[in-house]
């Protein structure tokens, strides 16, 4: 399997699934804007299936100065998904649950419209759209709010809250909190289903955690765990997203529906325990030896 964006966190975590089996691509070794440099490596490598998680996700930065950023996130997946259904070869391109925005009435279906609040969610959904024009057969995965990789979102803001006594998160964005390591899984699982030519992958595919939950919520199971193992009472505010100084608005609802997932092929990504366990990590890491 070849894994382009091969320094980003996803694909070093399909490394991690898949030691030996997932070749990871850097920007360096290969342009993917380039429709010659991909063809070359394609027919080189002839990869039972690619996968793109080349991605620029610096959101506020994004939303200042777009024009870096579009090559690689709306204008490279096309280009992908072309040479890939030029060759044959089974293609999944990773979006974002930032294609979506505000929604009334629960998580966002796969044929949902997109309905982006910001500059990133944007270029994703001209990504997404590349990519199905170009290769009717590829599938497109939405993800969401990585973690369980070191230095995430939910561990950042343990030791932040240590060092600082209390944070403050928002309360007014919900979405799918989604454990890396076990979509790495799901993403083998999924490239090994296409290159069998199984009929029952969809175009678009949302492998995303479940249920829906706010950052405040989120991290507070976190911190709740951490307490319970023996950490301190870490302290939480829970605040509104236009109380922060973000370039870049979020969706304040952005939680995907992942039953067809869980229709087809039995997938889910419950986020809670392993919220639970990071926070339990972190106490235990503070506890003095002996």
């Amino acid at each position: 399997m070849l894994v382009v964006g091969g320094g980003g966190r996803l694909a070093r975590a399909i490394g991690r699934a898949a030691p030996g089996r997932a070749r990871l691509e850097s920007r360096r070794n290969l342009d993917i804007r380039d429709p010659a440099a991909v063809r070359e490596r394609l027919a080189a490598l002839r990869p039972a299936a690619l996968v793109n998680c080349a991605v620029v996700n610096g959101v506020d930065a994004i939303e200042q100065a777009p024009e870096p950023a579009h090559a690689v996130n709306a204008l490279a997946p096309g280009v992908l998904a072309r040479c890939c259904a030029e060759t044959g070869t089974p293609f999944i391109h990773i979006s974002t649950d930032y294609v979506f925005g505000g929604r009334d009435g629960g998580p966002w279906p796969e044929d949902a419209p997109h309905a982006p609040v910001n500059a990133y969610g944007r270029m994703k959904a001209e990504g997404e759209a590349r990519v199905l024009e170009a290769f009717p057969g590829a599938c497109v995965v939405r993800v969401a709010w990585l973690f369980g990789d070191g230095g995430c979102f939910v561990a950042q803001m343990i030791e932040r809250a240590r060092r600082q006594g209390e944070i403050s998160v928002v309360a007014d964005q919900v979405g799918s909190p989604t454990p890396i390591n076990a979509l790495a899984t799901r993403l083998l699982a999924l490239a090994d289903l296409m290159a069998a030519g199984d009929v029952r992958v969809p175009q678009v595919l949302h492998l995303a955690g479940g249920p829906p939950v706010s950052r405040f919520d989120w991290v507070r199971t976190a911190f709740e765990a951490y307490r319970e193992a023996g950490g301190e009472a870490l302290r939480l505010r829970p605040v509104a997203q236009g109380s922060t100084d973000a370039a870049a608005p979020r969706p304040a609802f952005s939680a995907l529906d992942v039953s067809r997932a869980e229709a087809l092929f039995g997938w889910r990504l419950p986020w809670a325990e392993r919220t639970a366990a990071i926070g339990r990590a972190g106490a235990l890491a503070e506890r003095p030896e002996g």
